[in-house]
C-alpha cells in the first residue's frame, strides 16, 4: 500500500509450493471530500470481492521515508543486538529523534569476531498511519515490512539470485523507487531513490494517512489544479531520466565479489525503463511467478512486492522484517481471539454441564447406599427408636445422641446434614472419640501430663564420670546439689542442673588443673547428655597440693540419657 495505490495478493499453499487464488491493483483518488473513509472504502471494497482472508495478512509500505544504514557490532548473537541496535544507530540516523522510529536489523554476515547488519528506520508515525487504515477496513497485518525486503523475497523465492552472480532489483512505487543490490544472492545494499511513477502529482491521500496518525480523521483534502498533460508528460519523462541517472550511481558504487549480469525492474511501469539497458546492462522485468501461477499475462510487475510479503506471510524468503515491534501496540488480538474463545467457552460450559449432571447421578446413589450404613451404625450405637433392645452406648451421651437425631427427622422432614452423607459416620467417629478422650481426662489418663527429668539420676550421671575416672583423678566434693530447670521457651531445652563444690587433689596445683581439663573434656565428648559446663574460677589449696571449683555447674538432659542400665540409679 503507498500513497496513491495499493495490490493486493493472495497465495495458497506453501513457501515452496503455491499458487496465487486472487489478486487486485487499485488507486486511491486525490481529490475527494474524506481521503481517508475513501481509502477505507476501497480497501473493504476490494477485500471483500476477492475474498481477501485476515488470518495471515502481511502489509508492504512505501520506503520513501525509511533509511538504511550498515554496521558493525563485535557480537552475533540476536538477543545483544536486540539490545543494543537502538544506541549503536542512533549517531547514523541525526534526521531523526531515535525514540520516533522504528529500528530493524538483517544480519548480512556473522563470524567469531562479530557480524554485518543491514539496519532499517521507518518513522512510526508513517507504520501507524498504514496501520490505522488497514485496520478500519478490517484487515489486520501481522507483520509489516518495506517494498525493499518484500522485492528481494520475492525474487528469491523464485531463485533470480543465484550464488554465482549478482543483480540490481528495482521498486519503483508511486513517490519513491526502492533499489536493493544482491551478491551471490544475498543482500549487499539498500537504498531509496526520492523519485516514484506519481511524483508529479500531489500525493493527497498520503498526506491524509499522516495526519490520521494524530487523530485528523475528518479533515478535508486541498484542491488542486488540473494539470497539463504536456506537462505531465513532460515531468514524468524528468522523474524517468532521475531514476536511470541514481540507478547509474547505485551500479558505480556498488561493490559486489561477482559482477552484477542484469536489473530487474517491477513496481508501476514507467515507459523507457524496462528495455533500454543501463550502463550496459540490461534492464527486465521481475518476473517471480510460475507458469499457471495464476497471476495475469500483463502488468504483473506491479504485484511483485505484495507477492513477496504474501511469500514471507507463508514462512518463505530470506528477510524476515519485524517492524511491528516495540511501542506499536498489536491492535485487533482481541477481535481475532473473541471468535475462537467464545466457542471454547461454549464448549467448556457444555463440557461442565454433562460433566456435573454425571456426578449428580453419582453422588445421589452414593447417599442412597451410604444413607442405610449410616442408620445402621447408628441404631448400634444408641438403639433404634421403638425397640426396645439395648444398644451398645447405653446411655448415650447427649452430644452424640443429639448428632445421630439429625439423620432421623419426623416423617415429611428433611435430614439436618449439610455435609455430604458418606461422611456421616466419620463425623460420628470423631465425636465418639472425642467423647472417649474426655473420659479418660477425668480418668487422669489424658496423656497431657509429663514428668520432670530426675534430679537424682542427672547426678549420678556425673559422678559416674568422676567414678570412671578414679585411678587418674583424686577428688572430693564437700558439697552437691541438683535442680530441675523447665523450658521457659521454645528456643531453651528442659534439663538438670547439678551444682557441686569439687576438689582435685594432686602432686601441685598445676597437675590439679590438668585433670580439672581432663574432667571437663570428657564430661563434652564422651556423654550426648551433657548439654553445658558453666565456667567457675578456681582456687589452689592452702598446701598447694590441688584445687577447689565452688558451685562448678554442669546441665544435664536425662532424655538423651538412653537406656543404659550402668547409667541409671539402682533402686
Amino acid at each position: 500500500m503507498g500513497p496513491r495505490r495499493f495490490e493486493l495478493v493472495v497465495l495458497d499453499g506453501s513457501s515452496k509450493k503455491h499458487k496465487i487464488t486472487a489478486y487486485y491493483a487499485g488507486e486511491f483518488e486525490p481529490d475527494v471530500e474524506n481521503p481517508i473513509a475513501h481509502a477505507v472504502e476501497l480497501l473493504k471494497d476490494a477485500a471483500k470481492a476477492h475474498r481477501i482472508p485476515k488470518e495471515n495478512l502481511g502489509l508492504v509500505i512505501d520506503s520513501g521515508s525509511s533509511a538504511f544504514r550498515r554496521i558493525d557490532l563485535p557480537f552475533s548473537d540476536p538477543a545483544k543486538l536486540e539490545q543494543v541496535i537502538k544506541f549503536e544507530i542512533e549517531s547514523e540516523l541525526p534526521q531523526w529523534n531515535i525514540d520516533d522510529v522504528v529500528i530493524d536489523f538483517h544480519i548480512l554476515r556473522e563470524s567469531d569476531h562479530g557480524s554485518d547488519l543491514l539496519v532499517t528506520a521507518v518513522p512510526k508515525a508513517d507504520v501507524r498511519a498504514a496501520l490505522k487504515l488497514c485496520e478500519k477496513a478490517g484487515l489486520e497485518p501481522l507483520e509489516v515490512q518495506l517494498e525493499t525486503s518484500a522485492m528481494y523475497n520475492a525474487a528469491t523465492s523464485a531463485n533470480l539470485c543465484g550464488p554465482e552472480d549478482a543483480q540490481l532489483l528495482v521498486h519503483v512505487g508511486d513517490l519513491a523507487t526502492s533499489v536493493v543490490v544482491v551478491d551471490g544472492g544475498k543482500v549487499q545494499e539498500m537504498r531509496v531513490i526520492h523519485i516514484g511513477a506519481l511524483t508529479h502529482e500531489l500525493s493527497l491521500v498520503g498526506e491524509s494517512a499522516g495526519e490520521a496518525g494524530e487523530g485528523a480523521e475528518e479533515d478535508e483534502a486541498p484542491k488542486r489544479a488540473p494539470i497539463d498533460p504536456i506537462e505531465a508528460s513532460r515531468r514524468v519523462d524528468q522523474a524517468l531520466q532521475r531514476i536511470r541517472r541514481e540507478l547509474g550511481r547505485t551500479l558505480s558504487a556498488a561493490t559486489t565479489a561477482h559482477p552484477i549480469e542484469a536489473i530487474y525492474v517491477c513496481g508501476i511501469e514507467i515507459p523507457g525503463l524496462i528495455g533500454e539497458p543501463i550502463m550496459d546492462l540490461p534492464v527486465y522485468v521481475l518476473d517471480c511467478f510460475e507458469a499457471d501461477g495464476g497471476q495475469p499475462v500483463d502488468g504483473f510487475g506491479q504485484l511483485v512486492a505484495a507477492y513477496g510479503a504474501a511469500v514471507t506471510q507463508l514462512g518463505g524468503g530470506v528477510m524476515k522484517p519485524r517492524l511491528r515491534r516495540e511501542e506499536l501496540a498489536f491492535t485487533g488480538a482481541w477481535e481475532r481471539m473473541e471468535f475462537p474463545l467464545a466457542v471454547a467457552a461454549m464448549l467448556l460450559a457444555m463440557l461442565g454441564a454433562a460433566f456435573f449432571f454425571m456426578e449428580k447421578q453419582k453422588v445421589t446413589r452414593l447417599e442412597e447406599s451410604a444413607r442405610f450404613w449410616v442408620n445402621s451404625s447408628h441404631n448400634f450405637l444408641v438403639g433404634s427408636r421403638g425397640k426396645p433392645e439395648k444398644a451398645t452406648m447405653s446411655p448415650p451421651p447427649d452430644d452424640v445422641l443429639k448428632f445421630v437425631n439429625r439423620f432421623r427427622p419426623s416423617p415429611g422432614e428433611p435430614i439436618d446434614y449439610q455435609s455430604p452423607i458418606e461422611n456421616a459416620m466419620g463425623n460420628t467417629l470423631a465425636i465418639v472419640q472425642d467423647h472417649v478422650k474426655r473420659l479418660k481426662a477425668d480418668l487422669g489418663d489424658s496423656g497431657a501430663i509429663t514428668q520432670p527429668q530426675s534430679a537424682f539420676h542427672a547426678s549420678l550421671l556425673v559422678l559416674k564420670v568422676l567414678e570412671e575416672n578414679a585411678s587418674k583423678w583424686r577428688t572430693s566434693i564437700h558439697k552437691l546439689s541438683a535442680d530441675y530447670m523447665e523450658d521457659r521457651n521454645k528456643k531453651d531445652q528442659s534439663l538438670v542442673e547439678v551444682r557441686m563444690d569439687i576438689v582435685f587433689m594432686a602432686e601441685n596445683a598445676s597437675q590439679a588443673t590438668r585433670n580439672y581439663e581432663a574432667f571437663r573434656e570428657a564430661l563434652s565428648k564422651d556423654h550426648d547428655w551433657f548439654v553445658r559446663l558453666d565456667e567457675k574460677p578456681t582456687k589452689d589449696l592452702v598446701t598447694g597440693e590441688g584445687i577447689i571449683i565452688e558451685g562448678l555447674t554442669v546441665g544435664v538432659n536425662v532424655s538423651r540419657a538412653g537406656d543404659d542400665e550402668k547409667s541409671k540409679p539402682k533402686q
